[in-house]
């Protein structure tokens, strides 16, 4: 038999309400992270995969030169490394390491990021800069995969879109209860806040 999955913890668990806090502060950062990425690195999301994604779509399928759709392939494969580094974490040896110690290696590599974008002079679409996502869209792996198991429902940091979609279609006015409305809603205010 393989590992024992752990369960995420339950919303009213202590645990996981000590992380609330961090978590819209992690959404707005989140927004903040993406904005600043395509801005001046390229127009290149090292959170956001799904635009990502498509962008590395629309340039395969428009015929763009295999450097433009790399561009986009390189923060895509590090959050993959990322979020897989995370799982194992988590569910291998969450015995061994306390999930919140996580964020810790997120920390170090948004800082690491940050110091090869000065020293590196990452700018725009230079090598540098494509390093520097791929830094940023590993931490972001490895934070999304952390949040996975041990964050509060409902509260996103990059989901944008279906967390609205939840929010709209569980409304009271349709039928819905929305009981987490305050979450969603306050995960979607932070991640704008934080882009502008």
């Amino acid at each position: 038999m393989g590992a024992e999955q752990p369960s995420p913890r339950k919303p009213s668990s202590p645990g996981n309400r000590s992380i609330v806090p961090g978590q819209l502060v992690l959404a707005g950062f989140c927004g903040w992270l993406d904005a600043v990425s395509f801005l001046a690195l390229g127009g290149i999301f090292s959170e956001t995969m799904t635009g990502n994604l498509l962008f590395a779509a629309i340039s395969l399928g428009s015929g763009q030169p295999p450097e433009q759709v790399y561009a986009f392939l390189i923060p895509l494969s590090a959050f993959s490394v990322g979020a897989v580094v995370g799982g194992a974490v988590l569910y291998r040896w969450r015995e061994l390491i306390e999930p919140r110690r996580a964020f810790m290696v997120v920390f170090t590599l948004v800082v690491a990021a940050t110091i090869m974008t000065l020293v590196l002079g990452a700018d725009g679409e230079n090598a540098a800069a494509r390093l520097v996502v791929g830094v940023l869209a590993l931490g972001m792996g490895l934070q999304n995969a952390i949040l996975l198991v041990v964050g509060r429902a409902n509260i996103a940091t990059n989901v944008m879109t279906q967390t609205l979609a939840r929010a709209l279609s569980s409304l009271p006015l349709v039928g819905g209860d929305n009981a987490d409305w305050q979450f969603r809603f306050g995960s979607i205010g932070c991640f704008v806040v934080g882009a502008i």
